[in-house]
Parts: structure tokens; sequence; C-alpha cells
């Protein structure tokens, strides 16, 4: 998904989730989206329990979009389909 259609869909779609996956020193200086859900990529791998609804949209951001893509493939193997990355991750975001 890119910025764009993420910020159009963001407005009316009330079951998306942006999920931040960049470690907390990333998001220091005010550099996170407002409203996003904060947990590192290596807490998602790591835990055995994620507490979002399997029929969530997740839209996946990290920095520029490797560690992102990571996250996505595993929420799809653990059954959540509607997952996806943000294209250029935060950089992109913050242009």
């Amino acid at each position: 998904m890119t910025v764009q259609e993420y910020k159009q869909k963001s407005t009316t779609e009330l079951d998306m989730v942006l999920l931040d996956v960049r470690e907390s020193h990333e998001r220091k200086g005010g550099r996170f989206v407002e409203g996003s859900l904060h947990i590192p990529m290596q807490e998602i791998i790591m835990s055995h329990d994620i507490e979002i609804p399997k029929d969530t949209h997740i839209v996946v951001m990290c920095e520029r979009g490797g560690r992102a893509e990571i996250v996505v493939g595993y929420l799809q193997a653990k059954g959540f389909s509607k997952a996806e990355k943000l294209e250029g991750g935060y950089t992109e975001y913050g242009k």
C-alpha cells in the first residue's frame, strides 16, 4: 500500500491498524505516525500471541520497508490475511 493510499483509507477504514515495527530509538524526536501501534519486529517474531484480531487490516511500517516485508510474511503465515506493508515506510510517510 502506498502512503497516499494509506492516508486516504485511514480516514474511512475503521478496522485498519498502522503497525510500526521499528525500534523505540527510531521513533524519538517525534518520528512516528500519530495513532500507530508500536511493536518492534523482534517482539512480534518472539511472541506467540499477538493481541490484534486476525481479521484486522494491518498496514506494517518500518523505516524503509525491509523489516515490514518480513513482518507481513510472518503475520500472514500466522493467519493475518489482511496484513500488508506500507511502501517506503516512515521515510516515505515523512516526506
